[in-house]
């Protein structure tokens, strides 16, 4: 939410400095360092600015601020198609890790969970079995 109100005070006031006369002189100035910004900050959320659909918004943005001189708001209009595309990401992420999870009844690598006579262990819900010779210490009730 913080990044909505810091880009949309920029838009506002590169809009502002339109009425000055040298508005787009400084804007010119304005949206190089803005734009590695919104970049950088999305790298430190880890969220990739490298996919095309973010790269080719980004650059849209990018030569539409140079084009209309910062009249239009396209860095908020950026931050939100970005946060559109990372809301979509999440939900496809989320549907694929739904259609690969374990149905009952199946081991991890999709199987039965009965081999040969044998119920292996389902490692999804308990903790692996001490394998090793030695026994676990009792820790005494304090």
């Amino acid at each position: 939410m913080r990044l909505y109100v810091v880009v949309f005070l920029v838009d506002v006031f590169q809009f502002a400095i339109d009425f000055t006369g040298v508005g787009e002189f400084v804007n010119e100035f304005i949206d190089v360092p803005i734009g590695f910004l919104i970049g950088y900050y999305f790298s430190k959320k880890g969220i990739s600015m490298m996919t095309p659909a973010r790269l080719g918004a980004l650059a849209v943005t990018f030569v539409g601020e140079e084009l209309t001189a910062a009249a239009l708001p396209l860095w908020v209009l950026d931050i939100v198609f970005t946060h559109l595309t990372v809301i979509a990401e999440d939900k496809a992420k989320q549907t694929a890790q739904a259609a690969t999870k374990n149905k009952p009844g199946e081991s991890e690598n999709g199987g039965p969970l009965n081999t040969g006579k044998v119920r292996l262990p389902d490692k999804s819900k308990n903790p692996p079995l001490n394998t090793g010779k030695t026994r676990s210490p009792i820790r005494p009730k304090i």
